[in-house]
């Protein structure tokens, strides 16, 4: 499995702990304090077409929800703990959002978010053609396995 981490950040401003030193913008209620409505819709735009790429690229068209928290009521996909490849867009978003938190697995992928505006995905292949529109995007992506894995693999 492929496993990457990518994000907005750029690995060179980054400590050697792996720490990122610049202070920006990083969650959805930053909006409106240190970015505007625009600039944070590019950015999630940017990281939802990414994730959506690599997901396409091998085949998957369902994601399992794994230990969700919805303490706003706000996840429509709580009943059937699925989401079909029309919907990543969407549930992508509202975990960005804070709407609920949640792991989107499958058998043989995953897409996890942590704080600070990261995001993971484990994937059978990932072209170099797909990375680099990944970068073209603005983004970085980065050789990295998902701190949230529970086997730590």
């Amino acid at each position: 499995m492929r496993q990457y981490r990518i994000t907005k950040y750029n690995p060179i401003n980054r400590d050697i702990s792996g720490a990122y030193l610049l202070d920006e913008w990083t969650e959805f209620s930053d909006v409106g304090k240190l970015t505007d409505i625009k600039e944070y819709e590019v950015v999630e735009r940017q990281y939802i077409e990414s994730l959506k790429l690599l997901l396409s690229d091998n085949q998957i068209t369902s994601l399992k929800l794994v230990g969700l928290e919805d303490y706003q009521k706000l996840c429509p996909f709580k009943k059937t703990g699925s989401i079909p490849q029309h919907e990543f867009g969407n549930a992508f978003r509202s975990v960005l959002r804070s709407e609920y938190w949640c792991k989107f697995e499958a058998k043989h992928a995953y897409v996890h978010f942590g704080y600070d505006f990261y995001s993971y995905i484990g994937v059978p292949t990932a072209s170099e053609y797909t990375i680099k529109r990944i970068e073209k995007k603005g983004l970085f992506i980065e050789n990295c396995h998902s701190p949230f894995l529970d086997n730590g693999t």
